[in-house]
C-alpha cells in the first residue's frame, strides 16, 4: 500500500466532510425533531422532510465511486462507509424507520451520528497532518514510462499457499507478456514492487501502455460481468417470488461460460485491430491465442472476487482508470444486492434441511 494512497483517502474524507458540512445539517435536523417532539406543526414536519432529503441526497452524491479499490478498503476501515455516501443514506433511512413515531428517539440517534462524524473528521485531520510530510520520503517511485497494476486476491481468488502465489504470479506475468506482444512493445518480466498480506495484494510495475491496455480490456470484461450479475440478481428475485425452477442456477453458469468465450473472442479481435495486427502477420495467431487466454483468466479472476486497480507516480486523472474504478464500484453494489437476496434463500434451505431430521 502506497502512503500517498492512504493520505489521498483521508483527504477525500476530509474534503467531503468540509464541503457538505453534514454536522451542521444534522444539528439543524435535531433542532427540528426536538420541536416536533414539543410542539408539532405542519411547518416543522415539512422542515424535517426537507432536511432529511437534502442530507440523503448529499450523501448519495458523495459516494466514493472514483476511489481506487485500495483506497475504498481504507475508506471502509476508517468507518467512513457508514458515515458518508450511500451507506450513510441507508443508515439515516434505518434511523427514521426504527423511530418512525418517536422524534426524540430519532434526535438521539442523529446526535450519535454527529459524534461519530466529528470523531472521523478529527482522526483524518490528525493523520493528514502527521503523515503528510512523510509521503515524499516514503513514496515508491516508478521508473519513467512505467505504471503499476495492483491485484487484490480476495474471496475465491485468494492466495493461501506458496504454490498458489507461484501459479498466480506466473499467470499474471504471462498476461503482461501477452499484452506486451499485443501492443508491440518489448516483452519483459513484470517487476514486483510490493506484496502485502491481509487481503493479498501484489503490485506489479510494467510499461504503461501494457498496463492501460489490460485496464481497457478489464473494462470490457467488467461490462459483461456486470450483465452476468444482473441476470443472477433477476434469477434470485424470481426465486424469492417462487417463479424459478431447479435448472436456473445451471442456466446462469452456462450463460456465464458463454459470455466468457464470446467476450474473450470479441475483446481480442477489437484490440488486435486497434493495435494494427493483421491475419497476414507471422505471429498474429500466436498473439491472438495468448491474449484470448489472458482475457479468460482476467474474467475468472474478477468473477472469483479479485480486484484490479492502476497506480501511477503522479495521481493524474485518466478515463480508463476512472472507468475501471467506477465499474468495480457498480459491481460491488450489485454483489451486495445479490448477497441480501441470497440470505432468505439460504435460511429457507437450512429450515428445509432441519425439517428432515
Amino acid at each position: 500500500m502506497q502512503l500517498r494512497q492512504l493520505i489521498n483517502t483521508m483527504k477525500y474524507i476530509d474534503d467531503t466532510l468540509e464541503q457538505n458540512d453534514f454536522v451542521a445539517l444534522y444539528r439543524e435536523l435535531v433542532n427540528s425533531l426536538n420541536q416536533a417532539r414539543q410542539t408539532p406543526t405542519p411547518q416543522v414536519t415539512d422542515n424535517i422532510v426537507r432536511l432529511r432529503k437534502e442530507i440523503e441526497d448529499l450523501h448519495i452524491a458523495a459516494e466514493p465511486d472514483k476511489l481506487g479499490y485500495a483506497q475504498r478498503k481504507l475508506y471502509k476501515s476508517f468507518g467512513a462507509r457508514s458515515l458518508l455516501g450511500i451507506g450513510a443514506s441507508d443508515n439515516i433511512q434505518n434511523i427514521f424507520a426504527t423511530h418512525s413515531a418517536d422524534p426524540g428517539g430519532t434526535a438521539t440517534s442523529i446526535n450519535e451520528l454527529i459524534e461519530l462524524t466529528e470523531l472521523l473528521h478529527k482522526r483524518v485531520r490528525t493523520l493528514i497532518e502527521g503523515l503528510g510530510p512523510l509521503a515524499i520520503d516514503e513514496e515508491i517511485k516508478l521508473e519513467e514510462g512505467k505504471t503499476s497494476i495492483q491485484l487484490f486476491f480476495e474471496e475465491a481468488a485468494s492466495i493461501n499457499t506458496m504454490k498458489e502465489l507461484e501459479e498466480n504470479s506466473e499467470r499474471w506475468n504471462n498476461t503482461l507478456m501477452a499484452f506486451s506482444r499485443l501492443t508491440k512493445v518489448p516483452s519483459e518480466d513484470a517487476k514486483i514492487i510490493t506484496i502485502e498480506q491481509g487481503s493479498f495484494l501484489i503490485a506489479l510495475s510494467a510499461i504503461s501502455i501494457v498496463v492501460f491496455t489490460i485496464a481497457k480490456a478489464s473494462n470490457e470484461i467488467l461490462a459483461i460481468y456486470e450483465r452476468y450479475l444482473n441476470i443472477k440478481k433477476l434469477a434470485l428475485e424470481a426465486t424469492s417470488l417462487k417463479l424459478s425452477n431447479k435448472k436456473i442456477a445451471s442456466q446462469i453458469e452456462k450463460e456465464a461460460r458463454d459470455m466468457i468465450d464470446k467476450t474473450a473472442d470479441d475483446v481480442t479481435n477489437k484490440f488486435m485491430t486497434e493495435h494494427g495486427w493483421t491475419n497476414e502477420e507471422k505471429d498474429a495467431g500466436e498473439v491472438r491465442n495468448a491474449v484470448s487466454f489472458s482475457i479468460k483468466n482476467i474474467f475468472k479472476f474478477v468473477k472469483d472476487g479479485g480486484k484490479i486497480d492502476i497506480y501511477e507516480s503522479e495521481d493524474t486523472s485518466n478515463e480508463t482508470k476512472e472507468q475501471l474504478r467506477e465499474a468495480f464500484s457498480r459491481i460491488h453494489a450489485i454483489e451486495g444486492t445479490i448477497e441480501k437476496l441470497s440470505l432468505p434463500l439460504i435460511k429457507e434451505k437450512d429450515n428445509d434441511d432441519n425439517e428432515e431430521f
